[in-house]
């Protein structure tokens, strides 16, 4: 009951019991994200003997941050050194100060404290060892610029560069300075091995430089650049007056990517100005801006067949002006932004919106092909000066001199060591990301995007601060390489291509220019699971520093050299970016004039996506982290990318703790979703239920005694005549010597007898065996031998097929009197973990393998399928499926569970729609299963022969054995005679009895697959991958546990390890290994995706066929359709019900799919060949002669449009002849060509659509799209 007082002292207790004062906790000071309790320094120095007093503060060192520096007094001179070093021993270097001051006696308040305001103003130099000074001429230049570049007062001969606020980009920044100032290149890597004045000044004189290599003018504030080249400094020159100058690298990419959105890349930047704003005073700054810089005064146009600038003069804007309440912003920023014209300039615009008598909004909109980033820091610190009244230093040379020096000798001198680099990354062609998606990808490229705001954990930024000492990587190196661990966990790949940006200001002289200066490089780095963290990342920095050292090859050069195929509805190399913004102090607040500050304003988001997922980063001076996740909405669900953050920052959280731990080991998963995978999706416990499925038929032999049970070609049955029979059998089968657990076959057709002899067969304690009569007579031998079955139920007509060493029964002679009667002993007692049926499934090797299931597991299955799916005594089931296949169980025995009627179809008649139609009005039939390529081709001919008012009866039609598709569901719920009946997709393997999950189909469904569903009572499902959970959406395969998992195979222990394993989640129960790709979507549903074995990949993309099938089923005449790989090509295998032609087929694709998913081949057959059990026969196929398409080296215009066509590729290429089935870019095409093209094709009055040539690559194929898309697009 007493209180405690609360200090605010630390301390801590040292191992002999005493306690340690430690300063208090208000001293706590936070420096490169590390949070430091400056009194744990002071007593560590405190303890080394020599130092009497001691006060460590945290010092701010321009704009690089916070530093550690400690005051010392003592009673002699103590040396630096000696002193650090004791430091290191005993304290993490984060800890350690940059510099130890010696003073005679440390400063107080008039209490008697530490001063430490005052220690903030000391000026003293520390002590000897603490701070050298620069030696000679050139460590005295090079410290000039480190001070200049970092933002510091001074450096030390021996400070380092990346521990007073550098990193990369601000390296190059150095760099570049130090190539002006010197004349010598020198590499980044050196830079990160050296990172001292002392080191560089070393490699500096190596190279040559001089004492004396001063240049003639250095810059005040330089921006990002690169050391490229070989040579000595040179500068741009001014370029002689034209009417026309041509377009930079940059401009060109931007300009072909200008045809793909209208608004995507305008750089829009809103900002709240406070304080009494002189708008006429802005808009003269403004102009003066325009007469400054010619970029702003710029349009783009084409002469000669090549992109040019043109630089206007006399060029001035008006700025509109408005009030506007706070409710109109949002909607006054919208119609703010809208798409420019690059033919007129300027392209820019600006508008100040007045909230209040000191409050505006100011809005500024530039197109992206005149700007950049660092351009528009650069606009913003000069429109501030000029709005002040001050005056700016001349431009010496303009944009256009930096396009035409980049074109230049000299320019492509630099460029060309990294092309070389760049081509040798990509010699081998790099692999599509294959990022699971939450919608299809649309044909054309999305750019509607959305933003995930996140934070990490304080201590875990603590920790990747930490690691980045410890390591030598940047901050930026850490977090792209653990980014590629969670693209590669996403996709299952190990070769993943990353999109990052640099600031491309590769020449000293373009420091001040503004324009579009922007690069793009493509990283691309190998997690390989085997590997460390701390093995990636330092392959990711060696990667990085070589892909700075060569960003003098611009990237759509690239991709034009690479000739990779073409893609619209995709960015060529990488669909995801990172970036990582590097924010000085106080940049976020800037002032514009007297009493006038500019804020940024948080009410504003550019909703634009120029990939399908960018992570950015935002790293402040004081070692703040800021984090989002931009991202396509077309492609992923908001709540699919919050997930994505979580799995980040778990990520980070392991590997920067832990960064020796193996990617194939670290775990993305919180403790939050393994909760919600395990057991809510998982939450399927339910009381097993009791007895077996005998027990419950024969509850109906006196609650159903006089209700037909059966009924078929030969004959029907009551209840009560059933289960007389079978027990008659049963008898039998135990006269014959039959024992619990014997193996016995029962080989017959379609007949009454399929479930006398299965009753029969368990009443006499037996496991059940079906074998199909029309089965080869080696696969039945097989079967037979290994299941060492010796009993053999049959007919005569049947028996001819049969071994005479089996033991063969024939069912004809069960009612020939007393000796084949039963004898009257007591029933077997069957319990749920006996053996109840054994099937074989086809093999790996050729065999088939022997599936043994208890009967608790059947019993399971049914009384789910009950309790989900309720049926009674008034229901008629069809039983159509091959009773050698799973699914038949639960048509003959669900219904004889409930007193309902089965009927049989007549043998040899389940492929017939009109027979099955005539059964199911007959008998008024309920219940039916399908696979679904079979009820495809059903509700085809339903639909053209009107019959769907025969089909009132269906109350639930289930789907299994292969995937369903979108539009078997549309034509389902299409048919109006059978609106009130549900169609369920089941799925599950034999090894799980029968099925593992159910949907119940909704009339639409949203993407391009119909889930598999939830799982079924007393069912695990686990997505794993290399045996861990896998999060939701992201694939794995399916692993199977609970009641439904098989006893095993028949074949041997070999057999059972390669499928089922120990459960690490319940070591009581044993898991199913399925060999099938799926993933858990948000809401519970499994989404089948494929088998692991079986995945298509053409030309570096994944590709999932029934995407492609779906599309081709969505064509009016195309009635079924398959598609499969062949030697890296697509065959599409479709039905049709009119004649068509491959090139028309491929044309109306065009319109749904991007081009790599288009088939190489189009076959079209009579029908799709079948397996024994309804399944599409995929080997047969592959086996058809397949016709020839091979194309003549040349193929001549025939219409019209192919020969206009063929003149205006003559006249973009510079290539005669060409023929109408040559590809664009295997012709030479380039991406700025293809623009050209429309602009070639618009004069001729042929409309086309944005970048036309990627979608439709010969003009066979961009002719037929000209000639039907009204009819199409209709």
């Amino acid at each position: 009951g007493r209180r405690m007082y609360r200090t605010g002292d630390l301390a801590r207790r040292a191992a002999d019991g005493t306690l340690l004062y430690l300063g208090r906790q208000d001293e706590q000071v936070k420096v490169r994200g590390y949070r430091i309790e400056t009194g744990e320094i002071e007593a560590c120095l405190l303890e080394q003997g020599q130092v009497r007093e001691a006060a460590v503060i945290a010092r701010q060192e321009g704009e690089a941050g916070a530093s550690l520096r400690a005051y010392v007094t003592a009673d002699r001179p103590v040396e630096t050194e000696a002193l650090l070093s004791y430091l290191a021993e005993r304290l993490p270097e984060y800890m350690l100060p940059s510099a130890i001051v010696q003073l005679e006696a440390l400063p107080v308040t008039p209490n008697g404290k530490t001063d430490r305001r005052q220690l903030m103003e000391q000026t003293e130099a520390p002590m000897q060892g603490g701070f050298t000074a620069p030696q000679g001429e050139t460590e005295s230049r090079l410290a000039q610029l480190w001070q200049q570049v970092l933002g510091v007062e001074r450096i030390g001969r021996g400070d380092r560069f990346f521990e007073h606020g550098g990193h990369s980009l601000k390296a190059i920044l150095m760099l570049s300075k130090v190539q002006k100032e010197f004349g010598v290149t020198v590499p980044l890597q050196t830079l990160f091995d050296a990172p001292t004045i002392e080191g560089l000044a070393a490699y500096l004189i190596a190279g040559g430089a001089t004492e004396s290599d001063a240049s003639s003018g250095r810059g005040d504030k330089q921006e990002e650049a690169d050391p490229a080249g070989d040579q000595a400094f040179q500068r741009i020159q001014p370029v002689e007056p034209s009417a026309h100058y041509p377009a930079s690298f940059a401009q060109k990419r931007l300009y072909v990517l200008n045809h793909l959105a209208d608004i995507t890349y305008n750089v829009p930047n809103i900002t709240l100005v406070r304080g009494p704003l002189d708008v006429d005073r802005l808009a003269k700054a403004v102009n003066a801006m325009i007469d400054r810089h010619e970029t702003l005064r710029t349009s783009f146009g084409w002469v000669d067949g090549e992109l040019v600038q043109r630089v206007h003069t006399g060029l001035a804007i008006d700025i509109a002006y408005a009030l506007a309440d706070e409710d109109e912003i949002e909607g006054r920023i919208e119609a703010f932004v809208r798409p420019f014209d690059l033919k007129t300039a300027p392209l820019l615009r600006f508008e100040v919106l007045k909230l209040d008598e000191d409050k505006h909004l100011l809005l500024t909109d530039m197109h992206h092909i005149i700007t950049d980033g660092v351009s528009m820091e650069i606009f913003h610190d000069e429109l501030a000066t000029l709005y002040s009244g001050k005056p700016l230093p001349p431009m010496r040379v303009q944009y256009k001199d930096y396009a035409v020096w980049q074109i230049s000798s000299t320019g492509e001198q630099r460029k060309k060591a990294a092309e070389n680099y760049w081509l040798s990354v990509y010699a081998d062609a790099s692999p599509v990301l294959d990022l699971p998606t939450d919608y299809p990808r649309p044909v054309i490229q999305s750019f509607k995007g959305g933003r995930v705001d996140f934070k990490v954990p304080a201590k875990t930024t603590e920790a990747i601060f930490k690691l980045s000492q410890d390591s030598g990587a940047t901050i930026y190196m850490i977090l792209l390489a653990a980014y590629n661990v969670l693209l590669s966990k996403y996709s299952g790949q190990d070769d993943i291509v990353v999109g990052t940006t640099i600031a491309g200001r590769n020449h000293a002289d373009t420091d001040h220019m503004i324009g579009a200066f922007i690069n793009t490089l493509a990283l691309r780095n190998t997690p390989q699971a085997e590997l460390s963290f701390a093995e990636l990342l330092q392959q990711v920095r060696r990667n990085t520093l070589a892909a700075y050292e060569h960003q003098d090859f611009a990237f759509e050069e690239l991709v034009d050299r690479l000739k990779t195929r073409r893609d619209v509805s995709r960015n060529p190399l990488f669909d995801t970016m990172f970036v990582l913004h590097n924010h000085g102090k106080g940049e976020l607040v800037k002032p514009l004039g007297p009493g006038v500050k500019l804020f940024p304003y948080g009410g504003f988001q550019h909703r634009v996506a120029k990939f399908d997922l960018t992570l950015v980063v935002t790293l402040t001076e004081d070692q703040q982290l800021f984090w989002s996740l931009e991202y396509c909405v077309d492609l992923f669900k908001h709540e699919t990318i919050q997930r994505m953050a979580d799995h980040y920052m778990q990520l980070l959280k392991s590997v920067s703790e832990q960064p020796d731990q193996r990617l194939s080991d670290l775990d993305m998963l919180s403790e939050a979703e393994r909760h919600e995978i395990m057991h809510s999706f998982n939450d399927t416990d339910t009381p097993l239920p009791e007895g077996t499925v005998v027990s419950y038929i024969d509850d109906q032999g006196w609650m159903s005694a006089s209700n037909r049970a059966v009924v078929a070609s030969d004959g029907e049955l009551t209840y009560e005549e059933l289960l007389a029979r079978a027990e008659r059998l049963a008898g039998w089968l135990r006269k014959r010597g039959t024992r619990k657990g014997d193996i016995v076959a029962l080989m017959v057709e379609r007949s009454t007898d399929m479930l006398v002899g299965l009753l029969g067969i368990w009443k006499a304690g037996g496991v059940y065996l079906p074998i199909d009569p029309s089965y080869p007579k080696k696969r039945i031998e097989y079967m037979l031998q290994d299941s060492q079955c010796r009993r053999v139920l049959t007919h005569a007509s049947l028996r001819m097929g049969l071994d005479a060493e089996a033991d063969i029964m024939l069912l004809e002679q069960l009612d020939d009197g007393a000796e084949h009667a039963g004898s009257p002993d007591e029933p077997v007692q069957l319990a749920p973990e006996d053996a109840c049926y054994l099937l074989y499934t086809s093999g790996t090797s050729g065999l088939p393998k022997g599936v043994l299931i208890q009967h608790g597991s059947l019993l399971n299955r049914l009384q789910w399928m009950q309790r989900r799916y309720p049926i009674g005594k008034d229901d008629v089931l069809l039983q159509k499926t091959p009773f050698t296949f799973d699914v038949s169980l639960w048509e003959l025995l669900w219904g004889a569970m409930q007193g309902a009627k089965v009927v049989f179809l007549e043998p040899g008649r389940e492929r017939e729609p009109k027979a099955i139609i005539e059964a199911i009005e007959q008998h008024q039939v309920t219940v039916i299963h399908y696979v679904p390529s079979m009820l495809g081709a059903f509700l085809k001919y339903v639909e053209v022969h009107q019959a769907a008012a025969r089909l009132a009866s269906l109350r639930y039609v289930f789907a299994s054995g292969e995937p369903l598709k979108p539009n078997q569901v549309e034509s389902f719920y299409a048919m109006f005679a059978i609106e009130a009946a549900r169609l369920v997709n089941l799925y599950g393997p034999t090894e799980a009895t029968i099925d593992v999950t159910s949907y119940d189909c909704p009339e639409q469904v949203l993407g391009s697959s119909v889930p598999i569903g939830k799982p079924i009572d007393n069912t695990k499902l686990y997505v794993l991958r290399e045996g861990k959970l896998q999060p939701v959406g992201v694939k794995g395969e399916l692993y199977i546990g609970g009641a439904g998992v098989a006893l095993g195979y028949t074949g041997g222990k070999e057999l059972d390890e390669e499928r089922f394993m120990a459960n690490p989640y319940n070591p009581q129960e044993r898991l199913y290994r399925t060999g099938d790709l799926a993933r858990w979507l948000s809401d519970g549903n499994l989404e089948y995706l494929g088998r692991v074995d079986d995945q298509i990949k053409v030309r570096g993309y994944r590709i999932e066929p029934s995407e492609i099938e779906a599309c081709l089923c969505n064509i009016h005449f195309i009635r079924e359709a398959v598609v499969l790989a062949k030697d890296e090509r697509l065959i599409a295998f479709v039905v049709a019900d009119t004649d068509s032609d491959a090139a028309t087929v491929r044309m109306l694709l065009a319109f749904y799919l991007p081009d790599f998913m288009i088939p190489d081949q189009i076959v079209f057959v009579d029908t799709l060949p079948l397996t024994a059990n309804g399944k599409t026969d995929k080997s047969k196929l592959l086996q058809l002669s397949l016709p020839s398409e091979d194309r003549e080296s040349y193929a001549a215009p025939e219409s019209e449009l192919e020969k206009t066509l063929v003149l205006i590729w003559q006249r973009v290429l510079g290539v005669s002849p060409i023929g109408i089935t040559d590809n664009f870019f295997e012709l030479g095409g380039t991406s700025i060509q293809a623009v050209l093209l429309e602009v070639e094709m618009e004069q001729h009055n042929l409309a086309p659509e944005d970048l036309i040539a990627f979608r439709f690559n010969t003009i066979r194929e961009m002719a037929q799209y000209l000639s039907h898309r009204d009819i199409v697009n209709s």
